[in-house]
């Protein structure tokens, strides 16, 4: 039994029985990536365009380099056979702002962060909102790419090719 668990960690159609958040009460509750998957089918049945992303990094180096999600199997990866399964657009914004970061280096990431590796400051949400932005600027035919205004156009260099 989970507690207070939004989802099982995975991408198959296990399940399990969780108690909810009144602690009263159980309910069945299922894989990250099956719920993606419901997701992005249920939205696309009713005429959305959904655009999955992959979250961003933790401040995580090892041999200077960020640990990719898209190297283990995580919720990178959970994310991104979600949207090959449902036909559903992709970003790798785990991959962009990975780089980012090691464009600027641990000396200047270090600051964006609030606590140890997870949760970013003010400056650090501005960078990591910039590297959705730069995240959705590299996804092929993406219908939002008419809506992006002129800031789009100066994201900051270390989140640039």
């Amino acid at each position: 039994k989970a507690k207070g668990r939004p989802s099982i960690h995975g991408e198959g159609d296990e399940t399990a029985e969780a108690i909810k958040a009144d602690l009263k009460t159980m309910e069945t509750i299922h894989t990250f990536g099956w719920y993606l998957r419901k997701y992005g089918s249920e939205a696309k049945t009713r005429g959305a365009t959904v655009i999955l992303l992959s979250k961003v990094p933790h401040k995580d180096w090892r041999d200077g380099k960020i640990v990719r999600e898209r190297d283990q199997a995580t919720f990178a990866t959970w994310t991104r056979h979600a949207a090959e399964a449902t036909g559903t657009l992709y970003g790798d914004a785990n991959g962009v702002i990975s780089d980012g970061y090691e464009r600027l280096g641990p000396h200047n990431v270090t600051p964006l962060f609030g606590d140890a590796r997870t949760h970013m400051n003010a400056d650090g949400a501005r960078y990591n909102a910039a590297g959705i932005v730069a995240t959705l600027r590299t996804i092929p035919h993406n219908p939002l790419a008419i809506y992006f205004s002129p800031v789009a156009d100066h994201l900051p260099p270390s989140l640039t090719p």
